[in-house]
């Protein structure tokens, strides 16, 4: 690799760690980077360090961006729809921009750095916000949740925070500079404990999921099968333990169980029995309840920017409280979300998307890219992650880099 190839790779990387840092500290000026990222791909075109290459996988991203245009026309909320392909942009500028090969590859270290330092810094910012509410309140409430993650919503930071983790030891695997295992063993511990005052639950399901697979596959590798036994039969203890010893867990399952009991219970007069004001769990059972009736009596979309007017509207009908009506929330899932705004095309193109991103990452032994894929999947089942730019940018970003063809490839094989 000439100094010069060198040069622009570390450059093009740089800038992909600095979009990341933004958007965990200062994500409005978030722009500012996918701007530079646009002028550098422009120069990387005119000096020829880069070719262009047709993506098939990234283009599906196009393909749902397109899908949500088209919804446009079947809106009746046509400032509404237009807003959300304004926050939707980085699903179509992004993968066009990125349909490139590298004469040469490249590190992901200054990627890692910038998303590891933005973790810290984003969290740091929590902490200090969530020091001056106690001083003020004498409430150790303001350590929890979204009064510690006052940036980014806890469910989109903790996402952040499991890839800044899987980052630290991917790196150190790879022999990254600052990547010593002493560094790795302290803001991991450092990330977890503030994964766990998010008291995110998808967060806190997904790293403990994570953790079990990690153990699983070093001792298969070690022991083979009766590693993977001796995994197998200890993980129900690893979970029981965490939910007895930890508050924040045991809270989140305790709230889980209750409500979802209730709900089995007696789930054809749900919307009788609820009281005002309802609990995160209810308000996901109520959302996901009206999407599927939605989705049901609208298997091909409302048209894009319809979703909040049609769940109002399915709330007047089951008597809701207004204050909760007026709140507009989303299906707070992002494959009901795609699917009621532009029908189950939308849907396909999003399922085939994480599926063959999944393939992909199992053959290239890309590691950090399937992580990826599975903590954008299963967020998704919680979470909108498409509606907000803390999602979109973040998620697309990294999918648009690890997903240029031969890029990583020499590390994938010395991971």
């Amino acid at each position: 690799m000439t100094a010069l190839k060198l040069q622009y790779n570390t450059i093009f990387s740089s800038i992909i760690g600095f979009i990341l840092l933004l958007l965990c500290v200062f994500p409005r000026v978030t722009p500012i980077g996918i701007a530079l990222l646009v002028i550098t791909i422009v120069t990387g075109y005119l000096k020829k360090k880069l070719i262009f290459s047709f993506n098939k996988l990234t283009f599906l991203l196009v393909a749902l961006y397109l899908c949500y245009v088209l919804g446009l026309f079947f809106s009746e909320n046509i400032s509404d729809g237009l807003k959300g392909l304004e926050y939707k942009v980085s699903l179509f500028l992004l993968p066009l921009i990125t349909m490139v090969r590298f004469k040469s590859s490249f590190q992901l270290q200054n990627v890692f750095i910038g998303l590891i330092v933005g973790c810290l810094l984003g969290s740091f910012i929590g902490i200090f916000d969530a020091i001056s509410c106690y001083q003020l309140n004498r409430d150790l409430h303001c350590f929890l949740s979204s009064n510690v993650s006052t940036v980014i919503h806890p469910t989109y930071f903790s996402s952040y925070i499991i890839m800044a983790i899987v980052a630290l030891w991917i790196g150190y695997n790879r022999n990254y500079r600052f990547f010593s295992l002493f560094i790795c063993w302290l803001l991991t511990i450092y990330f977890i404990l503030y994964l766990l005052m998010m008291m995110s639950l998808a967060g806190m399901l997904f790293l403990a999921i994570l953790l079990v697979g990690v153990v699983l596959v070093y001792c298969f590798k070690k022991w083979k099968w009766k590693g993977l036994l001796l995994v197998i039969s200890l993980s129900p203890i690893f979970f029981y333990s965490s939910y007895k010893m930890i508050p924040q867990v045991r809270s989140e399952i305790d709230d889980l169980t209750y409500y979802g009991e209730r709900y089995l219970s007696n789930s054809d007069h749900y919307f009788e029995e609820l009281y005002y004001p309802y609990s995160g769990t209810e308000t996901r059972l109520i959302m996901w309840r009206l999407s599927v009736e939605q989705i049901r009596d609208t298997p091909f979309g409302v048209g894009s920017g319809d979703v909040d007017q049609v769940l109002a509207e399915r709330m007047v009908e089951k008597n809701l409280d207004q204050e909760f009506i007026d709140r507009h929330l989303n299906p707070h899932n992002q494959f009901f979300q795609t699917w009621i705004e532009v029908g189950f095309i939308g849907v396909l193109l999003l399922v085939l998307f994480i599926v063959l991103v999944v393939y992909k990452s199992f053959k290239n032994r890309d590691y950090f890219l399937l992580i990826l894929t599975f903590n954008f999947a299963m967020n998704c089942l919680f979470e909108s992650m498409l509606q907000r730019q803390s999602g979109i940018v973040f998620y697309t970003v990294l999918f648009c880099l690890l997903l240029i063809p031969s890029t990583l490839k020499n590390e994938n094989e010395r991971a």
